[in-house]
């Protein structure tokens, strides 16, 4: 696999492995088919209340960051796994609508904080 650590920060055409991977080292990925202001993040760990009050921790989830500002958990569909139309682009370089500092899940009561992504 290419390391994309040194190159320019933005990349395309990439698979969903490749993506996967530059996630997991920070940089956003979206598909080029989707709506601007669409992207994944990786998570490293995040805390979770249930229904019931049960609490417990998550370690390493994809979280989608919807255009409408709202953030869920990501479960690539096997379309998104086939395809050759990432992108990927540094937390620098990221689309206005992106709101990267306190990300709460409304569905499921979920939050993580973002910086977790700088945390080794």
């Amino acid at each position: 696999m290419t390391d994309y650590s040194k190159d320019a920060p933005y990349k395309d055409k990439l698979t969903f492995d490749e993506a996967l991977v530059l996630a997991r080292s920070g940089f956003l990925i979206s598909r080029q088919t989707w709506r601007a202001g669409m992207f994944v993040t990786w998570a490293k760990y995040g805390a979770f209340t249930d229904s019931d009050n049960t609490t417990g921790t998550l370690e390493g989830f994809a979280v989608m960051h919807r255009d409408n500002g709202e953030c869920v958990p990501y479960i690539p569909s096997n379309a998104d796994m086939n395809v050759h139309d990432w992108s990927a682009v540094t937390r620098q370089q990221q689309r206005p609508t992106a709101k990267p500092a306190e990300i709460v899940m409304r569905h499921s009561n979920f939050a993580t904080n973002d910086s977790d992504f700088d945390k080794d």
